[in-house]
């Protein structure tokens, strides 16, 4: 098994050419919605660091506009307002990648519950008795 800390980042050429026309997914105050100027925005991650970039899977679809505010910091937003805007976007641009089946993730097919078999009741004397509780009193 390797080790966690030994994984190398990831690097696609294909993940960041699919950014190109796809809307801002981080949408931060003064977003333009993305299209032509959107890019793969890297999302801090254990990789960045020491003229290290992150690794392709920690990025988001971003704008101009909302890059330049993610390279920026907080700008003006909370701590917590700037984390949840780069987690929100990171679950929505991997969505849009497994939806256009850039990224393949192995999904269990769910069962319709009408489609489902129906456990045998147990028959009448092997059913326990339902011990009834006093009302009132």
């Amino acid at each position: 098994m390797m080790s966690f800390s030994v994984i190398p980042p990831i690097r696609s050429t294909k993940l960041r050419n699919h950014a190109r026309g796809q809307p801002c997914t981080l949408r931060f105050e003064g977003c333009d919605g993305g299209g032509e100027t959107t890019v793969l925005a890297h999302l801090r991650d254990r990789h960045k660091g020491f003229g290290q970039k992150a690794s392709d899977l920690s990025g988001c679809y971003a704008c101009f506009s909302c890059h330049q505010r993610l390279d920026t910091e907080f700008h003006g937003l909370s701590p917590a307002d700037f984390y949840f805007h780069q987690l929100r976007a990171l679950q929505e641009t991997l969505e849009i990648l497994v939806a256009d089946k850039v990224i393949i993730v192995p999904q269990d097919v769910e069962t319709p519950l009408m489609d489902r078999p129906v456990k045998a009741r147990k028959t009448k004397a092997q059913r326990k008795k339902i011990q009834s509780r006093p009302f009132g009193g």
